[in-house]
């Protein structure tokens, strides 16, 4: 699937070269964090950017915890505003 990616005009020639090495050597966790920072985290950036442009105003909440009570508490706080 890497070879659809290699077909965007986003990425370099050496980058992709890189994903396919990490692919064909299996090492899948440093693949999946390159492929993360470097294809998808830049590009849901630039969705937000381009959907939501008051996105750089709304107010940032941190759970802390991916739990139900961390995610009870902020809907709290949230709510109260």
């Amino acid at each position: 699937r890497i070879a659809r990616v290699s077909d965007a005009p986003l990425r370099g020639r050496t980058t992709i070269d890189a994903w396919k090495a990490l692919a064909a050597s299996g090492d899948w966790d440093a693949l999946v964090g390159r492929l993360l920072a470097e294809h998808y985290d830049p590009a849901y950036h630039r969705s937000i950017e381009r959907n939501f442009s008051r996105i750089s105003t709304a107010r940032r909440v941190s759970a802390g915890h991916a739990d139900s009570d961390a995610f009870s508490r902020i809907a709290t706080e949230l709510a109260g505003d």
